[in-house]
Parts: C-alpha cells; sequence; structure tokens
C-alpha cells in the first residue's frame, strides 16, 4: 500500500471515528444531565424515572426516595420480542456480563447501581447498552425524565406495544397499552407458519388487478405531499392485515417507510408472512424488526422518484403479503380519518 493511500485511507478512518467519539461524547453529557437531574434528588413521595432510548431500545433507571440503590432495567424479548433480530444469545451474554440479569416478571435485564455510583460512571455503563448491546446510534439517542407517584410497583406498557414492559412514564403510549398490573405477561404470539399459500383475506378469485394501474398514481401524490418537509406528517396504505406506512426523513434526504410485522400485527399476519415472503421484503431492502417493531428501510430521493417508490411499495405489499388488489388499499394520514385509495 503506498503512503499516499495509507494517509487517505487513514484520514478517512480518523474523520469517521472522531465523528463516533463526538457524537458518544455528547450523549454521554445529555445520559449525566439526565441522572443528575431525576436520579442524585431525592423527593418525598415522589420517584424519578430516567429513560435513555432510541426508537423502541431503551434502558430505564428507577429512583426511589427511600431506597439507597438505583435500579435499572435493560429492554428484553419478553416485552419486545422482535428484539430477537438484535439481542442475540451472544448480546444476551455480554448485556449479563455487564451486570444486567434477566426478570421475566418485568421482561427485562436488571442491574442494581449503588447511589454513590458517580454519574459519569453510570451514563458510560448505560450508553455501553444502549450502543455496544442493542447497536443504537450514539447520535440518536435521547434521555428522558419524569417524577411519578411514589408506589411499591409502577404500571408498565404490556408486552408487544412499543417499549414494552418499561415503566410507563408521561412521554410515550396510549393508556390502552397500559397493563393492569404492574409486571408483564410474556408474548406468547410466537411464529406460526403454517399456511405456506395464505393471502391476505378477499384477495379477487381467479386472479389479481394490476396494482400499479390501479394504485401507483394515488400513492405518489402521497410521496409528493411527505416530500413538503413538514414535522409529522405520514401515510399509511391499508390492506386490511398487511400495511406500510410513510413519513419523511429530513436528515437523510428520503422516504422512510415500515412494512407490517407479525410482531406489530400478531399470528394471523404471521401465517400471510411465510418464510419465503419475509425474504422477499429482506431482498426488497428492508431491515427485520429491531430498532422498530416492524421492517424498515429508507428510499434516498436522490435515487428514487415518487414513481418508484409507488411501484416498490405496491410491490412488497404483493410479494411479501401475497396481495392482489383486494380488499381495497385504505390511506390513513395524521388526520385520523381512514379513505380508500
Amino acid at each position: 500500500m503506498s503512503r499516499l493511500l495509507y494517509a487517505v485511507l487513514c484520514g478517512v478512518a480518523c474523520m469517521v471515528y472522531a465523528g463516533n467519539a463526538a457524537a458518544a461524547q455528547a450523549t454521554s453529557a445529555i445520559i449525566v444531565k439526565g441522572i443528575q437531574k431525576i436520579l442524585v434528588p431525592q423527593r418525598p413521595k415522589q420517584d424519578g424515572i430516567l429513560t435513555v432510548k432510541e426508537n423502541t431500545l431503551y434502558v430505564q433507571c428507577l429512583n426511589r426516595a427511600e431506597a439507597d440503590v438505583w435500579r435499572c432495567e435493560a429492554a428484553g424479548l419478553e416485552g419486545e420480542p422482535w428484539l430477537r433480530n438484535v439481542l442475540t444469545e451472544e448480546r444476551q451474554e455480554k448485556l449479563i456480563a455487564l451486570g444486567f440479569k434477566p426478570d421475566k416478571s418485568f421482561g427485562n435485564f436488571v442491574r442494581i447501581f449503588p447511589r454513590s455510583t458517580r454519574p459519569s460512571v453510570l451514563a458510560r455503563t448505560l450508553l455501553d447498552v444502549m450502543t455496544q448491546i442493542y447497536g443504537a446510534d450514539a447520535d440518536g439517542i435521547d434521555a428522558l425524565t419524569d417524577w411519578l407517584p411514589a408506589q411499591p410497583c409502577h404500571p408498565r406498557i404490556m408486552a408487544g406495544h412499543d417499549r414494552g414492559g418499561s415503566i410507563a412514564a408521561h412521554h410515550w403510549g396510549f393508556a390502552q397499552d397500559i397493563s393492569k398490573g404492574c409486571q408483564i405477561v410474556e408474548n406468547t404470539n410466537g411464529m406460526n407458519y403454517d399456511d405456506p399459500n395464505a393471502v391476505v383475506p378477499g384477495a379477487p378469485p381467479g386472479g389479481e388487478i394490476d396494482l400499479d394501474a390501479r394504485y401507483s398514481a394515488a400513492i405518489v401524490a402521497q410521496i409528493k405531499r411527505l416530500e413538503g418537509g413538514q414535522k409529522h406528517i405520514w401515510a399509511i396504505f391499508d390492506t386490511g392485515l398487511p400495511y406500510v406506512q410513510c413519513e419523511l426523513d429530513p436528515d437523510d434526504h428520503a422516504i422512510y417507510c415500515e412494512a407490517a410485522s407479525d410482531d406489530a400485527v400478531g399470528a394471523p399476519l404471521a401465517r400471510i408472512l411465510t418464510p419465503a415472503r419475509r425474504q422477499n421484503l429482506l431482498d426488497a431492502g428492508f431491515e427485520p424488526p429491531g430498532k422498530v417493531m416492524n421492517f424498515a428501510r429508507i428510499y434516498p430521493l436522490d435515487r428514487y422518484d415518487e414513481t418508484a417508490i409507488a411501484h416498490a411499495l405496491l410491490a412488497v405489499l404483493h410479494d411479501a403479503y401475497g396481495y392482489g388488489g383486494a380488499p381495497e388499499i385504505i390511506l390513513t394520514t395524521e388526520t385520523g380519518k381512514p379513505t380508500p385509495l
């Protein structure tokens, strides 16, 4: 290797490393502030909760006024079964080696930290769990803080929901997502690929309609609307059980899309999403569930125009879910009003 080429490669690597290190340092500082704000103080009749998260990945730490320790929990498979694509056996072993022990009653991995732990040390541990165990991006991690009324056992988000198994805070979830007790029930909605010929209910007998001819123009119009760049703008294309949903990713100048998984929809979709069809999703560039409960990918706008994205989404509905054109696609946007396309 020439010295010049070595210098170029080293320069690129050094810049990437420096960027990653800077992001980790900035995120660590954010976590330290959260620890100092919510875990260090002790308030009578109040419990502090710190949630370090990226999408559905999280570590939560609980501060009880009367306790001389902090209880921290890292997301587990019982609460978020789609983490099986991220939290491999090897990574679970590494998490356990970091002192986090599995506790299925809450669906998470638990570690106790003494109050004497320095905020910088705790922050580094939480950041390592997020980045090295779950593969989170350091610059995408946030630290949320909240004070809750003190109680022996806090309600949790039910298994199978975003941040399933976590203590319910004010930052996410709906009332219907919260379990009745303070523990969760293991998600037993396992894979069920027992019907390789399953198709979406209502598919036209004896043939399929031309999906591009029927729906492409309407989906193109929605993609153009998303490109407007406004926040909280999205579109869901629902075919009954399967769906694809998209929004603008302004940071990457791309359209970010998700395709339904059985983790999100349940066993009926698992019977439709056979191994071969699941592979079709992966071949179409979708990442398996992990950071989110659905399959996900981006369509960079410098490589895909609106028509290409529309064709790709319709191909996913057909090739991965067996969608033949019926029932008709229902569009739901941020307005919350379902409309047939």
